[in-house]
């Protein structure tokens, strides 16, 4: 009886190293497939990870998709699944999504990538090149500290993304408005 304990033991065990095994080789699989695999953009808001509902993403590609008419901003949100990336890994991730999809006019380098991942509690704002001395670091993290995060850390991430949105569209309507007045000058 000793010896039938020991072998159910073994057997046991070993079940366990298999399937804890498998899970975190399928949970690094998943991470690579995603990032070798990035989604193209479906428009301005990407929900991947369905935090938006049907109607509120519409408002907000609805609101992205005017500013880019009016002034040729191209303004992405993703939202990304915890499985695609760990959130140590996240910003690079960011950097590999922003570059893919090509955000910001090429000739203007004037695109803005939010990105949001519920789950791994975690957000980045990327800018390009374009709005250098205008839209600073300081700037974003501003909007993060006051808009975002607070609205994320209530559960409401429409408002956070639309009052972020909004607010970046303020800073960069000032910043048109001052250059029009200069070249008045």
């Amino acid at each position: 009886m000793h010896t039938h304990f020991r072998s159910m033991f073994s057997k046991f065990t070993i079940t366990c190293i298999l399937f804890f095994s498998f899970l975190t080789v399928n949970g690094q699989t998943n991470k690579k497939s995603y990032w070798d695999n990035i989604p193209n953009a479906v428009g301005w808001i990407n929900d991947f990870e369905n935090i938006f509902s049907e109607k509120e993403e519409q408002f907000l590609d609805s609101l992205v998709a005017a500013y880019e008419v009016e002034t040729s901003v191209e303004i992405y949100v993703i939202t990304i699944p915890e499985f695609a990336t760990d959130r140590n890994r996240f910003n690079d991730l960011v950097s590999e999504i922003g570059k893919k999809w090509g955000v910001g006019k090429r000739e203007l380098d004037n695109g803005i990538l939010i990105a949001i991942s519920k789950e791994n509690r975690a957000l980045n704002v990327n800018f390009g090149t374009g709005f250098t001395g205008h839209l600073t670091e300081a700037g974003v993290t501003e909007i993060n500290r006051t808009i975002l995060i607070p609205n994320f850390q209530n559960g409401d991430f429409f408002m956070g993304t639309l009052e972020g949105i909004q607010e970046i569209i303020k800073i960069l309507n000032q910043i048109i408005q001052e250059d029009k007045a200069k070249i008045k000058e």
